[in-house]
């Protein structure tokens, strides 16, 4: 199978980090968010826990 021979530690690697990069940005987009909506501290981490 190509799958298996084309995964090495730099794909993993890369992958990891597109998914990181992915949810952090999302975090912070949606910390801002609520933020500028005046949520409270508990209705923002209620907002990080369903993101």
């Amino acid at each position: 199978m190509s799958f298996f021979r084309d995964l090495n530690l730099s794909a993993a690697t890369a992958g990891f980090v597109a998914v990181l990069v992915g949810f952090t940005s999302s975090v912070a987009i949606v910390f801002q968010a609520a933020l500028a909506f005046g949520a409270t501290p508990e209705l923002i981490t209620s907002w990080m826990w369903a993101l």
